[in-house]
């Protein structure tokens, strides 16, 4: 069973590192709940354990590409979650990450990434991700904020959070390709 089990999980992590979104709200599903209750019995606090629970999220759509399944996705998230629980007891909530730097390592060099540079992506993207991105990363609110303030579930956030960072990779790639060719010409608001 358990040889069952990784199997799903890492065909799951492979179509959300595609972009499926499905297939991150599958995830955020299966251990969402299990998780808030977790960090609930941590903090003994709703709000914020809901606070933990989001950002242990932000944290694993973060460092996907770096799981290598040393551990089951469960075991990986729980750790994740309890290091953000950490550093939220300790008072060091991590900064808020560069826009640049959550775009991940394959990001073009700073040159590249001017205002205007960085400006002209964010204008391509559709609206509802432009949202997002735009009171998370500007404006620094924390996912649970930013659903507050758009009257959305945390797991749609994440999920054009997820989106709009694999789009802003594309267009501000110094290589051109299909991909980011049809990225522009798809360039429709979400609905």
């Amino acid at each position: 069973m358990q040889v069952l089990q990784r199997w799903r999980e890492r065909r799951l992590l492979r179509r959300i590192r595609g972009g499926d979104r499905e297939a991150a709200g599958q995830l955020v599903d299966a251990y969402y709940e299990a998780l808030y209750r977790w960090l609930l019995h941590l903090c003994r606090d709703r709000e914020w354990a809901a606070d933990l629970t989001q950002e242990t999220f932000v944290q694993v759509w973060e460092g996907l590409e770096g799981f290598r399944g040393d551990a089951t996705v469960k075991t990986w998230i729980h750790r994740i979650a309890y290091h953000t629980y950490l550093r939220a007891e300790r008072g060091s909530r991590p900064a808020m990450v560069p826009l640049h730097d959550a775009l991940n390592e394959r990001t073009p060099t700073e040159a590249a990434l001017t205002g205007h540079a960085v400006e002209a992506a964010l204008a391509e993207l559709p609206e509802k991700q432009r949202q997002v991105v735009a009171l998370h990363y500007l404006q620094g609110l924390r996912v649970a904020e930013v659903a507050e303030v758009l009257d959305i579930p945390a797991g749609t956030v994440l999920s054009r959070l997820h989106n709009a960072r694999i789009r802003l990779r594309q267009l501000l790639s110094d290589e051109p390709s299909p991909a980011k060719a049809e990225v522009r010409t798809n360039a429709a608001p979400e609905r």
